[in-house]
């Protein structure tokens, strides 16, 4: 069966299931928190971590409804999460320092980071 190389990880039939750690958003806007998170993931033994990359005003207007279960504007919140380039590398080269992959599933079409990191 054919095998897929992502960075130093070989999947397919015959290999170890790839064990990716989906972070999203649960880092708060925090990159301590992120650091932390991805810190926690490689205790459990995973092999990739997967954040979000947000570009609010692709993916929202500011005056969008809040769900009742925010306890903010959802803007607001996706604001919080929405983070630079650079602020990505950072995290990225911090995970990669550990043997972990990165990834970042792209929010809003405009989105082009991810294919970039």
């Amino acid at each position: 069966m054919q095998q897929v190389v992502l960075g130093n990880k070989v999947v397919g039939s015959s290999t170890p299931t790839l064990i990716v750690a989906e972070i999203g958003n649960n880092h708060d806007g925090s990159m301590g928190q992120a650091r932390s998170l991805i810190d926690a993931a490689l205790e459990c033994r995973v092999d990739a971590v997967n954040f979000q990359t947000h570009i609010t005003d692709e993916e929202m207007l500011p005056h969008s409804p809040k769900p009742s279960h925010f306890p903010e504007p959802r803007y607001q919140f996706v604001r919080r999460m929405e983070w630079s380039e650079e602020q990505h590398r950072e995290l990225k080269a911090y995970g990669e320092a550990k043997g972990l992959l990165f990834y970042s599933t792209p929010i809003a079409l405009a989105t082009g980071l991810s294919s970039q990191l």
